[in-house]
């Protein structure tokens, strides 16, 4: 495990141990408490206007995301939300196959203004960082920053000759309007619980035309 700073020409490189005694050479990175204390050095020791945090790994949607295989681990988003321990950032961004789900963004959404993610599975590649981080950093608001970085991965994807070839999805949600639509899908679930006995074929037949996404 390292920890860098990312320069204009070079990287630089932190000892562990100055972060977190306890941290060696290998860190579990699916343990909420790693990426507590990494937000708590890194928001301290970097203190900027705007913050983003971005995942990148394997994700399962709501099951995990930022799989360790040295300790069979991952992040579950009870452990990302219990992490940030009350405070938030401006975007959370999954860099991660099938995290744009409700599930993930209402769980998070009093840590982040947007949350962004996949709803389909992404390229092995994922993020086009050449393409994105300009974009971040020339954006003056979280709403730029949150719909630049889907175009310029759209964009990248449909556009640059090294990452043509692959079908993906990529969305921002605005966690202020989670509350709303949260009490929408409640009444929508109760009413298709009470027809269930009377519909079920109906209600099979258009869960079976609406569009999904792998597991």
């Amino acid at each position: 495990s390292a920890v860098y700073r990312v320069l204009r020409e070079e990287l630089e490189e932190y000892n562990l141990q100055d972060i977190n005694s306890t941290w060696y050479n290998e860190i579990n990175m699916g343990n909420g408490e790693t990426l507590r204390d990494f937000m708590k050095w890194s928001t301290t020791n970097f203190p900027a206007e705007n913050t983003i945090l971005i995942i990148w790994n394997h994700g399962v949607g709501w099951k995990s995301v930022a799989d360790d295989n040295t300790e069979n681990d991952y992040l579950t988003m009870n452990e990302i939300r219990e992490s940030f321990e009350g405070s938030s950032v401006d975007l959370i961004a999954f860099d991660a196959c099938s995290m744009s789900m409700f599930e993930v963004t209402y769980e998070l959404r009093n840590n982040a203004e947007y949350i962004l993610g996949s709803e389909e599975y992404e390229p092995l590649n994922g993020w086009t960082y050449d393409q994105i981080i300009p974009e971040i950093m020339n954006s003056s608001k979280p709403e730029y920053a949150a719909k630049n970085i889907v175009d310029a991965y759209v964009d990248a994807y449909r556009y640059e000759e090294e990452y043509t070839g692959f079908s993906i999805t990529y969305a921002a949600v605005e966690t202020e309007k989670l509350e709303e639509l949260y009490e929408t899908l409640e009444e929508f679930s109760e009413k298709l619980e009470n027809g269930l006995a009377l519909e079920w074929n109906e209600i099979n037949e258009a869960r079976k035309e609406t569009e999904r996404y792998e597991e």
